[in-house]
């Protein structure tokens, strides 16, 4: 199924292949509306990533996505996984919009995956993309990662035990500098918050990490036509 990108989501993709050219070493802070598809066009990417690692086109990837609450994990997984799906019928000229072509899927993954589980997809060269609820145990200390994905870190926990600086500064010291992808995309919450100091860090140009606002306003969707009187 073609990835049709809605308006926000391409003029924010025209925005980063003209900042990053070559996609590596994107660092970015997202501040936006509801619903506008960003952590989607993220997955997107993510997935992309995955499946090129897996045939050989790039070098391997470990790639993470990581939500706030544990239904909005399932949630980005099934999209890895649907658009894993869509390009794996795709090559043996199914349709994944055709629900009686999707009977094929459970051995095209067998042919393609290593590990198949919930929350973790290992290719059968090593390369792997995981979801994972934000907590004090964030995966792979130690190890390097290629991509990660921040989704809704405004809410992440921020208590004594457990902060959202200490959970996104230790995993994010995975990802080499200059390589990469880190994503931090969120809506508002707390003005003084780690995500808000990260956020203008950014804005001042105090960061590697660069900063943008997204206004609900610059979604068609979210906009109509005023009555003539």
């Amino acid at each position: 199924i073609p990835f049709k990108l809605n308006d926000v989501q391409s003029d924010y993709y025209q925005t980063l292949t003209s900042d990053y050219p070559k996609m590596q070493g994107v660092r970015e802070n997202i501040l936006k509306g509801r619903q506008f598809g960003i952590s989607t066009f993220w997955s997107g990417i993510f997935t992309t990533d995955f499946i090129l690692s897996a045939l050989g086109e790039i070098p391997l990837t470990d790639s993470d996505i990581y939500s706030h609450k544990d239904d909005e994990t399932k949630s980005h997984f099934d999209r890895v996984n649907m658009f894993l799906d869509s390009y794996l019928l795709k090559t043996r000229g199914g349709d994944y919009s055709k629900p009686d072509n999707r009977q094929y899927l459970p051995e095209l993954r067998k042919e393609f995956l290593k590990i198949d589980t919930a929350g973790l997809l290992v290719a059968k060269n090593g390369t792997q993309i995981q979801t994972q609820t934000a907590s004090a145990k964030v995966s792979g200390r130690g190890s390097t990662k290629s991509n990660i994905h921040w989704t809704e870190p405004a809410f992440y926990p921020n208590t004594q035990i457990m902060s959202a600086k200490n959970l996104m500064t230790g995993a994010e010291e995975q990802v080499p500098q200059g390589y990469g992808k880190i994503i931090r995309e969120s809506t508002g919450n707390l003005a003084s918050d780690y995500y808000a100091e990260e956020y203008y860090l950014g804005k001042d140009g105090l960061s590697d990490f660069k900063s943008r606002f997204m206004a609900w306003y610059t979604f068609k969707d979210y906009t109509t036509t005023p009555p003539d009187d």
